[in-house]
């Protein structure tokens, strides 16, 4: 009897959202979807309209307030919500210098072609722009990291400037960005983790900055362009010819001083 009344209770449970649809949003105002964040210091962040749409639902030109008012309380905007603008159709964005973080796949597979993060964000989660069509994009000065895959796929993307805050460029961060011409990378970079700049086949020259200690494996492989790396660090005991491995352009690499091994976890194929 208890699991007739269980399962009966569950059926018109599934119905009624069937035809109510999942929210994933606490109020609409002006075509842009909000989260109440906080309470007590009154805070939301943009979201998208159906927690599980097939299709997000923002089109054209947005432009994001700093407030916004709701139940008669002003918020303020301090977030992007995980995957708020993926697929989207935008023309074009602007983010409110409220800003604090951006979420996972927040823009994945956006075609926006510009955008300009404001320098209160300190958080950028994976995937955030990952196969975008940006083909230039501003950083804010503060931002610690670049998280696994954020650009992964941006097959627009021709140069980048990374800010001086940057400590540390995760795994895959720009992998297959085949359109990838320059990159700065930040003085204070201590770390770039495996396959951050995997098949960046339209790079050919990078400079490591004096103060990076860690090189993980595959960092710079399938680079097929990539024919100039020099190390101005000397904070690195270990050379890993992996680092390189489907370079087929390489053509100078400098061993910076302070090196007591040079490994390899397979053949580089630098002919």
């Amino acid at each position: 009897m208890q699991k007739n009344y269980f399962k009966t209770w569950w059926t018109a449970m599934l119905m009624l959202l069937a035809c109510t649809g999942v929210h994933a949003y606490d109020f609409e105002k002006d075509g842009i979807y909000y989260n109440v964040t906080s309470l007590t210091d009154l805070t939301v962040e943009v979201t998208c309209e159906e927690e599980y749409a097939s299709e997000n639902s923002y089109r054209g030109d947005i432009v994001i307030p700093e407030q916004v008012e709701w139940n008669g309380k002003t918020f303020t905007v301090t977030g992007i919500g995980a995957s708020c603008f993926s697929y989207a159709e935008l023309s074009s964005i602007q983010l409110p210098e409220t800003l604090t973080s951006i979420g996972s796949s927040a823009f994945i597979s956006c075609p926006i072609q510009s955008i300009k993060i404001p320098d209160n964000v300190k958080s950028i989660e994976s995937y955030a722009f990952s196969g975008c069509r940006i083909k230039s994009i501003t950083l804010p000065n503060g931002l610690k990291e670049l998280p696994f895959c954020i650009f992964q796929g941006c097959g627009q993307l021709e140069n980048i400037i990374i800010p001086n805050s940057v400590e540390r460029i995760g795994s895959n961060a720009f992998s297959n960005c085949d359109t990838l011409k320059s990159i700065q990378l930040s003085q204070e970079l201590l770390t770039i983790e495996q396959e951050a700049f995997m098949y960046c086949t339209s790079l050919e020259t990078i400079t490591i900055p004096a103060n990076v200690a860690t090189i993980e494996s595959r960092a710079f492989s399938h680079s097929t362009s990539l024919s100039s790396v020099t190390f101005l660090t000397n904070k690195m005991e270990s050379f890993n010819t992996d680092w390189f491995t489907g370079c087929t352009s390489l053509t100078t690499v400098t061993v910076p001083e302070g090196v007591k091994r040079i490994t390899s976890y397979g053949s580089a194929y630098c002919i």
